[in-house]
């Protein structure tokens, strides 16, 4: 089993990060129509392990779109697509956190100097790899025929979490701007707020997952 990023994901991920750049985040569909993706799924043998990498760029530019939605009703891949947005919504803000963190100064010094801050980003970080692979394998699981329900449940659950908790860290650190719609870390907040409990709220997916 690979959780890694294979030649193909790489690549899609690298294009559609490339095409999304300035590309306005509630007005993406030529820009997936682009790239053929509503397609690409059905057209190579790793189908939802490319669709994960669409669903996670989308979270990470903060789009919406209803690619996430095209599942012919396959609840599990449905929650793996949820996860992946999630994710990538959690993983956009906690690089405008990490940005900011650099940037903004108090009493001389730089936030990222302090360990208040700098610690619990680097946490945070390590939880996003952790859920990036709960979903891999899930993808992975789908792909190749296995029963992968729990799987997408539990990788779900899991980056509904650290939507809800990176998100609304980000804009701490962002301080009061954050929490004017100026700042484009609130738009990730207010996305995670309204999509980590899309299936359900995280305790009752975890239910769903089991031990």
């Amino acid at each position: 089993m690979r959780l890694e990023y294979d030649e193909n994901q790489r690549d899609l991920a690298r294009a559609l990060r490339a095409k999304l750049a300035g590309t306005d985040p509630d007005d993406v569909r030529d820009c997936l129509a682009e790239l053929d993706v509503y397609a690409i799924e059905t057209s190579l043998r790793l189908g939802l392990g490319l669709g994960v990498v669409v669903c996670e760029e989308l979270g990470r530019h903060a789009a919406r779109d209803d690619y996430r939605e095209r599942t012919g009703g396959d609840r599990t891949g449905e929650w793996l697509r949820q996860a992946a947005y999630l994710l990538g919504l959690a993983a956009g803000a906690h690089r405008l956190a990490v940005r900011r963190a650099f940037r903004r100064r108090q009493f001389g010094q730089a936030l990222a100097d302090r360990q208040a801050i700098a610690f619990p980003l680097a946490a945070q970080f390590a939880q996003l790899e952790a859920v990036r692979l709960l979903v891999h394998r899930a993808a992975w699981l789908a792909d190749h025929g296995e029963d992968a329900g729990q799987a997408a449940a539990r990788a779900l659950a899991y980056a509904a979490e650290q939507a809800l908790e990176v998100t609304a860290w980000a804009v701490h650190v962002h301080g009061a701007y954050g929490l004017t719609r100026h700042a484009p870390v609130h738009r990730y907040y207010e996305l995670a707020l309204q999509e980590a409990t899309h299936y359900g709220d995280p305790a009752r997916l975890w239910q769903i997952a089991g031990p």
